[in-house]
């Protein structure tokens, strides 16, 4: 091969695809036995419904995913957060999003990010350090914790200020977030189409001291070729489940020890009738799960069953998990109960949890950026001796970290670098 492809996910796909329309010969190694990564789209749920245990939305209306999207003619679903979301405020009051934005002064801050301008210090600053500084209140700090660090995948102490405040005020991929309406896998049939992708494939051992690249996979084959894209989620090379000789550069290790890869999960129940209020698709909750929504919501044909998913990461995520299976979907339904009321929630039908820690090829959900490490994913980005690339989410701007635009654009990029170094 010209190029082997480590990892089948949306960075590894885009790159191959563009590296064999150039005209290499490109293999693709997957470690599972599908191709995605943390696309991973369920239809075997209900009624053949798409249900998506891992990434659920194209976030802005500008994000080049739409690239792929719209020449595929396939159907997506606004979610209009304003009107579509109701949200518990720290006094214990439900409201949809606008409306509480209009009586809450301090939930409207934590929305719009209209900040004082006060500099991040010098050697940055967790995110709790620097909002504090700026005044925020303990129930606009836990507005924060609910809203924004459970999506930015890490706990409010965790996250970096100063990537934070990259990625709020960003203003390339919009605002506005859709659903895929055929399902977020939908979009990677056209990039696979036609590419060398040997799946069941868990690669364990990389030597690039030697012309040719050799890649030894976990079943013993040997594979080889000029260059090599590593397209692993970062948790994976943190859990050191593979092995290069030589060992890499004192900074790229450097680099992915700074970028975490977030605890998450997904809890996926399957009700009888509808649970949210009509109209209704999200619900930011007190409790945890802090986020709910609803994938049967905007479908033209109504399913015979209700779909609900909750979403926790960091903090949230451990102590569900610290609860074991059975006890995480008990904490997770009397949560929900709490806020819609015991007669709103009966049983579900069906339960199902995505644990992405626990999943042996990506471990964890995406990554996110330490405080002092705003650097970390350039350096992580950057190729090794022009026989070594890396792509992936991780890889991406601290902006566009952790999202599949991202992972696309990285690796389009990656793609850039290769074919210019030959």
């Amino acid at each position: 091969m010209d190029v082997i492809v480590i990892g089948a996910g949306i960075a590894g796909l885009t790159a191959a695809a563009t590296l064999q329309q150039a005209g290499l010969r490109v293999m693709i190694l997957e470690a599972r036995g599908r191709i995605g990564g943390r696309i991973f789209t369920r239809r075997d749920l209900v009624d053949g419904v798409p249900v998506e245990m891992g990434a659920e939305f194209i976030h802005g209306e500008y994000a080049p995913t739409w690239e792929l999207v719209s020449p595929a003619g396939l159907n997506v679903f606004h979610w209009q957060k304003g009107d579509e979301s109701l949200v518990r405020s720290e006094n214990g009051e439900l409201h949809t999003m606008r409306a509480l934005r209009r009586v809450d002064a301090a939930f409207n801050q934590t929305r719009t990010w209209d900040l004082p301008g006060v500099m991040v210090n010098d050697q940055d600053e967790d995110l709790y350090l620097y909002l504090n500084r700026l005044g925020f209140t303990r129930e606009q700090l836990r507005y924060v914790r609910r809203t924004y660090a459970n999506a930015a995948g890490g706990d409010i102490h965790h996250l970096s200020a100063k990537a934070t405040l990259e990625e709020i005020y960003d203003d390339t991929r919009g605002t506005q977030d859709y659903r895929i309406l055929e399902g977020y896998d939908s979009i990677l049939s056209p990039l696979s189409a036609n590419l060398d992708i040997q799946l069941n494939t868990p690669v364990i051992g990389v030597d690039w001291g030697q012309t040719p690249i050799r890649v030894e996979a976990a079943g013993g084959q040997m594979f080889e070729a000029a260059q090599l894209l590593i397209t692993v989620p970062v948790g994976v090379l943190h859990h050191k489940m593979v092995t290069f000789n030589p060992v890499l550069p004192p900074e790229k290790h450097e680099a992915i020890a700074d970028i975490p890869m977030g605890q998450g999960l997904k809890l996926v129940f399957l009700f009888d009738q509808p649970v949210l209020p009509q109209g209704v698709a999200a619900l930011y909750s007190a409790g945890n799960p802090p986020m709910w929504w609803s994938p049967s919501v905007g479908r033209a044909h109504p399913t015979a069953q209700f779909i609900l998913t909750g979403f926790a990461t960091g903090d949230w995520a451990s102590r569900l998990v610290g609860l074991g299976e059975r006890g995480m979907i008990s904490a997770a339904l009397r949560s929900l109960r709490a806020e819609l009321g015991e007669a709103a929630v009966p049983h579900p039908a069906r339960t199902v949890v995505m644990n992405w820690s626990d999943e042996p090829f990506t471990r964890g959900v995406y990554s996110y950026t330490r405080p002092g490490a705003t650097k970390a994913r350039e350096i992580y980005a950057a190729p090794t001796a022009n026989r070594l690339f890396w792509a992936g989410e991780a890889t991406a701007s601290n902006a566009w970290a952790g999202t599949v635009h991202g992972g696309y654009a990285s690796g389009l990029r990656a793609a850039g670098e290769i074919l210019s170094s030959r």
